[in-house]
């Protein structure tokens, strides 16, 4: 698939489950939430490739331990790989192949709720001490 049906598939997936999103650098943004915990997700749609980017709502304090967690994150998950922005925010990237169009829009709702599950299963993982 290309890029730009990628995106229509996105949006289309969204406006259907009702999510407000809104397109930014090339992204197309929109937050989630689960319990409490209210998160940004941006995701970049390339030549058959989809990228979900999550990103935690605070800085993750201490760098050292920071990066040091991520380390542990990436050594559980399959699927994708934790690290810090230029902000020292906590972000997790998954990338899932999307070829074809007859199973796509299945393996991007997959893509971003894998996304969201990693988020929330290590919130508290990475989150400052002094939010807890």
């Amino acid at each position: 698939m290309e890029a730009r049906e990628i995106c229509r598939l996105l949006v289309q997936l969204l406006e259907d489950s009702g999510a407000a999103w809104s397109q930014s650098d090339g992204c197309i943004c929109f937050r989630l939430r689960r319990g409490g915990a209210v998160w940004e997700t941006a995701c970049r749609c390339l030549d058959g490739r989809l990228l979900v980017y999550g990103r935690y709502p605070f800085a993750a304090g201490d760098r050292a331990r920071a990066l040091a967690r991520c380390s542990e994150i990436n050594r559980q998950v399959i699927c994708g790989a934790m690290f810090l922005d230029g902000d020292g925010r906590p972000v997790f990237r998954t990338d899932v192949a999307l070829p074809d169009v007859y199973d796509a829009r299945g393996r991007a709702a997959w893509a971003i709720e894998y996304n969201a599950a990693v988020l929330r299963r290590f919130w508290h993982r990475l989150a400052p001490e002094s939010t807890l």
